[in-house]
């Protein structure tokens, strides 16, 4: 069975004069305050699908996402905790270095 994004459809949440739309489950927790998002939102949003295409369900399902991601190499569960900091200045600054985190990680493979 299919599991669908918590609040799959497009939703608007807004904030005091600002107005944000997008799939509540990938949203960063910025956008979902209301906030102004910057590029490290999308490094969240990849995260996010990054979380679901290794585990089948979405980071928001679990109290400790850590539980989900156990059956990972270490490397690709740190890569994937870092874009998903609540804290964007935790995150990986960009997609390029998010980019070649992933590509060092793939290397052994």
């Amino acid at each position: 069975m299919r599991q669908q994004a918590p609040h799959s459809l497009l939703t608007t949440a807004t904030g005091s004069s600002l107005k944000t739309a997008g799939t509540w489950a990938y949203m960063a927790p910025e956008q979902k305050r209301g906030e102004k998002p910057d590029h490290r939102a999308d490094v969240y949003a990849l995260g996010v699908l990054a979380f679901h295409l290794l585990t089948g369900t979405y980071p928001d399902a679990f109290a400790n996402q850590e539980d989900a991601l156990m059956q990972l190499p270490q490397q690709w569960r740190s890569t994937i905790q870092r874009c998903l900091q609540q804290n964007p200045d935790l995150r990986f600054p960009n997609c390029d270095a998010l980019r070649q985190t992933l590509h060092a990680a793939l290397q052994p493979l």
